[in-house]
């Protein structure tokens, strides 16, 4: 596939909304959906990789040395990515533990806006975790500009409905890209809160994602990667895959929903042929990621091993054969 142009999402929104946490899991339903994904963590402050990966496998290059570089292509970004055990088809990169941005040169606007390009060459999408001081993260502003759709998240509290408030001002302020899509989300939607309020001051919403204990005992264990577990864990999966629906392409989206439709339809033929009530639980999208590795993902390791065995590095700008 080395011929497509992937799709840039930012994610957006308050500090404490939930950028990271739904960063991944939107990366994880995609995948079930058969689509390489990137995600790249903006934040430096602290670097969200020490509590996303427990354990990364071996040194990796930082996104502070990516941005560095004078020259960077596909393959480049491809090996300088963490593997996540158990996801051939999702990678990951952002700043390491213990460092900041001042660990590394301020990197120019067009030097970030290359990296984000040549990463839509590698992946189908690209999903860009930004960070919550946008005016103090340059790669954030260039994913603001440059992203085909921006998820916007906010809470039903008045700190993030303002901070949603100001991020539209900015984003109006910016050159962005021709037709970029926004997609607005309330997250962590629970009873008891203020919802109504925030709704009405958010305007359209697209979808709610619900408060889920058991993502947050995920965060605490560490285990992020995993499908959360019970009726509440499979309602969030649900919301979940419903944005990631939103960002396919208009085709794909009309044949999900035929297939949808249909499967819904023969269900039903089946449990009343067979006298027999709701389904009480299903196999989640989770469950169902093709095996076929990401390609270019292989082919780069592959070659960055070769490279270090005859001890010369290879061009960034060459792109593996998939």
């Amino acid at each position: 596939m080395t011929g497509r142009e992937g799709k840039l999402v930012a994610v957006a929104g308050s500090p404490g909304c939930g950028k990271t946490l739904t960063s991944l899991k939107l990366a994880l339903a995609l995948e079930s959906r058969g689509k390489d994904v990137l995600v790249f963590a903006l934040e430096s402050a602290p670097p969200p990789l020490s509590y996303l990966l427990a354990c990364p496998p071996g040194p990796r290059q930082s996104l502070g040395a990516l941005l560095a570089r004078p020259q960077t292509g596909p393959a480049d970004i491809l090996r300088a990515c963490l593997p996540v055990p158990g996801h051939r088809r999702v990678a990951l990169i952002g700043y390491l533990p213990g460092e900041s941005l001042s660990d590394y040169p301020a990197p120019q606007a067009g030097r970030i806006r290359g990296v984000y390009e040549k990463a839509r060459r590698a992946a189908d999408f690209v999903l860009l975790d930004c960070a919550a001081g946008a005016e103090g993260s340059p790669a954030t502003l260039q994913a603001l500009r440059e992203a085909d759709a921006v998820l916007e998240l906010a809470c039903a509290d008045p700190k993030s409905v303002s901070y949603r408030r100001c991020l539209e001002r900015l984003r109006q302020d910016l050159d962005r890209r021709p037709g970029q899509e926004t997609l607005t989300v309330l997250n962590n939607a629970a009873a008891g809160q203020p919802w109504e309020e925030a709704v009405s001051l958010l305007g359209a919403l697209h979808t709610a994602v619900p408060q889920c204990a058991a993502v947050a005992r995920q965060y605490r264990e560490m285990a992020l990667w995993e499908p959360p577990e019970g009726r509440e864990g499979r309602h969030y999966t649900e919301r979940i895959a419903r944005i990631a629906g939103l960002l396919l392409p208009a085709q794909e989206q009309a044949a999900a929903g035929g297939k949808r439709g249909k499967r819904k339809r023969e269900q039903g033929k089946e449990r009343a042929a067979a006298g027999t009530g709701p389904e009480k639980s299903r196999i989640t999208a989770w469950r169902k990621a093709p095996p076929r590795p990401f390609p270019l993902w292989e082919d780069a390791q592959g070659a960055a091993a070769q490279n270090n065995g005859k001890g010369g590095s290879r061009d960034g700008t060459d792109r593996p054969q998939a």
